[in-house]
């Protein structure tokens, strides 16, 4: 039996992993939104990377999950926060080759010098990975 309201929105699993980090990877823009609107934790953190629902989001084939990314903006995730790797939204974007995901979160003034722990920024890892030209 599902349960109901509050109780479920912040339940986690075994990983410590919340409902809406599962429908943020997957793209599911319409359960982020429900879970939102029942008060989910935007900024939840969780799993063995410790990331939030946006990360997760981020970690979505291609650009294929945006309009997650874009739901849990508008709800005020953080999009400065950081998993334990310390990667933020825009170096996972430029690592996994995520075009218009580093197009929308630069269009947020997301600063483009933020670098992770070993001072590696965007533009650095779209250069290692090579993944996709454009980005």
């Amino acid at each position: 039996m599902i349960n109901s309201g509050e109780e479920s929105v912040h339940s986690r699993d075994a990983s410590n992993v919340t409902a809406l980090h599962w429908a943020s990877i997957n793209g599911h823009v319409e359960v982020v939104d429900y879970l939102l609107s029942l008060g989910a934790e935007v900024d939840a953190i969780g799993g063995e990377l410790q990331s939030t629902p946006l990360l997760w989001a981020v970690r979505f084939q291609k650009d294929g999950n945006l309009g997650a990314m874009v739901s849990l903006v508008k709800a005020g995730a953080n999009i400065y926060a950081t998993d334990s790797q310390s990667y933020n939204a825009l170096l996972l974007c430029a690592q996994l080759g995520h075009t218009m995901k580093v197009l929308y979160l630069l269009s947020l003034g997301l600063n483009v010098h933020l670098a992770d722990k070993n001072g590696a920024t965007a533009l650095m890892w779209a250069v290692y990975k090579g993944v996709s030209e454009d980005v």
